[in-house]
């Protein structure tokens, strides 16, 4: 029941209409997607011939399908274009194995053009139609991507596809078996994705976030498109022409599809390209909690008890740290025994956990917390709804386990994460398939609770990993009475040496790809860089063998206006509540070194 203007926006997108057309409508319910296509047709007038092929089971739809599909032969027709229609009322998954053994043998059988939005539904291993995809040569769980297949497979070479199917395919290992084999035969051309889903299908119970693919039989092509919109009108259109390399990674065992709408999308995902390390090479597991509950449910335990130990859902974080045991309708405790123990791991060290399943409303895809292993108890269970990063089933060491937590945490990760995830699920295959940092032990940053340390905490993970990937942490200020982190020695092998009450800003970043220092003032602290502060900094600094670049963060924008005539010209200014832009004041160079003729001033 696709969208009439949906349904005309996918029959634009072919490249190439001959004169001899056989096209696939499979799943066509009422037919809106042939009629569209047939619409094109008449409209350019370039084809002489077409064979409409429409596969739809259910009576009712088959009724107003034959009607619609009349009248779109009649319409072709009357354009001079010689037209045959044809309904087959048989599940085209189920199609009898001698007609789709003639579409993949016999070039003269296939079709030219293929368009359609199958239905989405997931099937069982030992259905029927699961049977059928594995003697086609597929393994896949869910229906759309067995008609995508069987589509693609009754292309001639050269044929065109384009489908409105879920993002889901994308990634995740229950599709890696369809991504090998589908794009084994087909070339992603262009993707269109919905900005806003609830806007483009609002008459529709839409679970899925789904995307229009166009996709060439046979073909190879070195660029793909990507268009994006709010919603089926298509005002907005937004388009970008990406290399194919970017879009699928040739070297991505798993073959993901990275879909980058806009430039900000594609800096994000060169920025991480700056991390190289796998979990492998890191040494480090990340795994499905092991418990089962409805499988151990006559072992758990409402509330601690002798012979149990801790269980931990993903109601036990509810902001991050540990709460248990906890009031809720979830267990808080296990029974040792037999049957039990397998399922447990060793109560050591430092287990980061991530919630499998977030929601549509939530700000982060990812949110990692830290459990520290000191609950009661030599052993302790991790729910089916957790990812846990460990080492052989044992926690990490702190340091390693806060700088993952943080790195996952980050706002860089979140959006790029969500470039091939286009669902709320994140599985343990999602996460082995990042790049991580380099492993690194440094000491611990201690900051007094506070508003300023909120604000810095956010400058290290969203500031440094997005604009300065890689970039070290120098210095961070504390309002109080607690240590801070600093490293002097580094800091003097830049050419700078201060101690710790030479008025550092709040935080000092060494960028080694661009050889700059990012000298970061929090305005939570002692307002932002204005004039006198940009000058204080510059003869602190004065003696840096690197570039030096001035920031300003702030809470809110709304905090920021207030400052507005204070803040000093040649300063970048970046706001929490929106992380991915920088503003810029004056200068002719944007996050990068400036040298004033003269001393700066503030704006009159």
């Amino acid at each position: 029941m696709t969208p009439t203007p949906i349904g005309r926006f996918m029959a634009g997108l072919f490249d190439s209409l001959s004169t001899q057309i056989r096209v696939l409508d499979p799943g066509a319910g009422v037919g809106a997607l042939t009629a569209a296509f047939a619409e094109r047709l008449c409209d350019e007038g370039k084809t002489s011939t077409v064979d409409f092929v429409a596969y739809e089971i259910d009576p009712v739809l088959n009724t107003l399908l034959g009607r619609i599909l009349g009248h779109v032969a009649n319409r072709c027709r009357d354009a001079g274009i010689q037209a045959t229609e044809s309904i087959r009322n048989q599940d085209f998954v189920l199609t009898p194995p001698d007609l789709q053994d003639l579409f993949r043998q016999h070039e003269t059988e296939r079709f030219t053009h293929v368009i359609m939005n199958p239905p989405y539904r997931k099937i069982s291993g030992t259905s029927t139609h699961r049977m059928a995809l594995r003697r086609a040569g597929i393994e896949t769980s869910n229906l759309y991507t067995g008609f995508m297949y069987l589509a693609a497979q009754s292309l001639e070479i050269g044929g065109e596809m384009v489908a409105i199917v879920p993002r889901s395919f994308c990634n995740g290992p229950y599709f890696k078996p369809f991504r090998e084999r589908f794009f084994a035969m087909m070339t992603l051309r262009k993707i269109h994705i919905f900005e806003a889903r609830d806007r483009a299908f609002r008459n529709d119970d839409v679970l899925q976030e789904n995307i229009i693919v166009h996709a060439v039989r046979g073909v190879p092509a070195t660029h793909a498109r990507i268009t994006a919109s709010s919603d089926s009108t298509f005002d907005d259109l937004t388009e970008r022409i990406v290399p194919r390399d970017r879009l699928i990674r040739p070297d991505d065992p798993d073959r993901f599809v990275h879909i980058a709408a806009n430039e900000l999308e594609h800096c994000i995902a060169d920025r991480i390209s700056a991390f190289s390390s796998t979990l492998a090479e890191l040494g480090i597991q990340v795994s499905t909690g092991p418990v089962v509950d409805f499988r151990l449910r006559d072992h758990l335990r409402p509330h601690p008890v002798s012979g149990t130990v801790p269980v931990l859902y993903p109601t036990h974080f509810p902001s991050g740290s540990i709460c248990w045991p906890k009031r809720s309708r979830k267990p808080n405790s296990i029974l040792v025994c037999p049957e039990t123990r397998k399922w447990l791991w060793p109560n050591e060290g430092d287990f980061v956990l991530t919630r499998r399943f977030t929601t549509k409303e939530e700000a982060r895809r990812i949110v990692a917390s830290i459990y520290s292993g000191d609950l009661p108890g030599e052993l302790v269970g991790f729910e089916n709804h957790l990812n846990v990063y460990h080492v052989r089933h044992r926690g990490l060491t702190r340091p390693l386990a806060v700088g993952l937590s943080v790195y996952l945490n980050s706002s860089l990760v979140d959006q790029y994460f969500r470039q091939f995830n286009g669902h709320t699920q994140v599985n343990a295959t999602d996460l082995r398939s990042l790049r991580y940092p380099e492993i690194n032990d440094r000491q611990l940053a201690h900051l007094t609770p506070g508003r300023h340390s909120e604000l810095i905490r956010e400058i290290i993970h969203s500031v440094a990993p997005r604009f300065c990937p890689g970039a070290e942490v120098i210095y961070l200020g504390d309002t109080g009475a607690r240590t801070g982190y600093f490293e002097p020695d580094r800091l003097a092998r830049l050419g700078v040496v201060v101690d710790r009450h030479g008025k550092l800003p709040d935080v000092v970043l060494y960028d080694a790809n661009n050889d700059w220092l990012l000298l970061v003032e929090s305005v939570t602290s002692h307002g932002p860089v204005d004039a006198k502060r940009h000058n204080e900094l510059a003869a602190l600094f004065a003696t840096a063998t690197t570039g030096l670049v001035y920031v300003t963060a702030f809470p809110s924008r709304n905090e920021m206006s207030r400052y507005l005539t204070e803040i000093s010209w040649e300063t970048e200014v970046w706001c929490a509540d929106a992380p991915s832009h920088l503003i810029h004041f004056d200068g002719d160079q944007f996050l990068g070194p400036y040298t004033p003729n003269e001393e700066v001033s503030s704006k009159d």
